[in-house]
């Protein structure tokens, strides 16, 4: 649904992509992030750095003000067929045949 919203796309598109460009977007997504995380991101640093000046909250971390937890830096390894068959389920993956592919 996320990537559905990212590129403004209804996600009845998104499943009939290609599971080669599936693949890809989730690499994207697992190493750069959504545009809309990053500036989850950003406001979680801002928040921070408030609370630690402003509210005396020390000793916390970004990950105190995320929404969704962040991955890991180096974190980019291949999905699993396990887990890209997880995402196809996810989504509703049902690519058209496409005869000149």
């Amino acid at each position: 649904m996320d990537l559905a919203l990212e590129l403004g796309q209804p996600l009845t598109v998104i499943a009939r992509m290609s599971e080669r460009e599936l693949a890809r977007w989730a690499r994207y997504i697992a190493r750069r992030g959504l545009p809309m995380r990053r500036l989850e991101l950003g406001l979680a640093q801002i928040a921070k750095l408030i609370g630690e000046t402003m509210g005396g909250m020390e000793g916390v971390s970004i990950d105190d003000f995320l929404f969704y937890q962040r991955q890991e830096e180096g974190d980019d390894e291949e999905l699993t067929a396990e887990e890209l068959e997880e995402l196809k389920a996810g989504i509703g993956f049902a690519p058209e045949k496409n005869d000149g592919e």
